[in-house]
């Protein structure tokens, strides 16, 4: 999972016709849309899980308390000795 700043990386190519280029990152890591992948940051800021700032027309986002990131080390940890336990038993 990133760290840091997360929105308003500039990217090493032009983006798509109609996508930003400040969110280009976040929308081809994710798979989404523009529009869905501004909302749900937007949404993460309201709930104070992530920070933001703005620097013009740029928004920069970054995860708001560090202990967030151990939280979903932890749970992404728990999830892969669960999945690696059940392909253990379907091996045999």
């Amino acid at each position: 999972m990133p760290r840091g700043w997360v929105a308003g990386i500039e990217p090493a190519r032009t983006p798509p016709p109609g996508r930003s280029p400040d969110l280009l990152p976040g929308v081809e890591l994710t798979g989404g849309t523009q529009a869905n992948v501004s909302r749900h940051l937007q949404t993460l800021a309201h709930a104070h899980l992530l920070s933001r700032r703005k620097e013009g027309l740029q928004v920069f986002y970054a995860i708001a308390d560090p202990t967030l990131v151990k939280l979903c080390e932890l749970v992404c940890g728990s999830i892969d000795k669960q999945l690696q336990a059940q392909a253990g038993a379907l091996r045999g």
